[in-house]
């Protein structure tokens, strides 16, 4: 069957975009936090963990990771994902750079990092996120900021009724 040379043109301009989709798609992870292809790879998106409903739980976001066939990932330009239950981002984690050790899941790191959830952002320096546990702590220099938003009018700051 012939097409006209606008419909080939799309039907090529498809063709291209599954191929570049499913190159993206075989260079992220499969689900049991084994890569799916090993050396660098841009744009890594790596899920961790699912509710009991199906949804995702946690992931974990690199711009570029060295992944080897076995051991630990390096990962740089990161950012963890978690995800409330209906499936709502819920809080986010960005740090400069991170190994992730695929056996225990276990994500650590001695750059800076960033907590982020609502009006909370907790900083600092040196972390280690235990995927298994969905348990993250920082090692040093820690800095927590809330806003005032997040106390009642009946709370008191530094002696002061708001």
């Amino acid at each position: 069957m012939k097409f006209p040379a606008k419909k080939q043109l799309a039907i090529a301009a498809l063709g291209i975009l599954l191929v570049l989709t499913f190159a993206r798609g075989f260079a992220q992870t499969n689900g049991s936090g084994s890569a799916g292809v090993s050396g660098t790879v841009a744009g890594l998106r790596l899920p961790l963990s699912w509710w009991d409903n199906g949804k995702l739980k946690s992931q974990l976001l690199a711009d570029k990771a060295k992944v080897p066939d076995n051991g630990a990932i390096y990962a740089s330009g990161v950012t963890g994902e978690f995800y409330a239950v209906t499936g709502e981002l819920d809080v986010t984690i960005t740090t400069d750079d991170c190994t992730y050790d695929r056996e225990s899941k276990l994500v650590k790191s001695d750059s800076r990092v960033k907590i982020e959830r609502n009006d909370v952002v907790i900083t600092g320096k040196g972390f280690e996120w235990n995927a298994n546990e969905q348990l993250v702590m920082i090692t040093n220099d820690v800095k927590v900021v809330m806003s005032r938003s997040m106390l009642r009018k009946d709370d008191i700051i530094k002696g002061k009724k708001k």
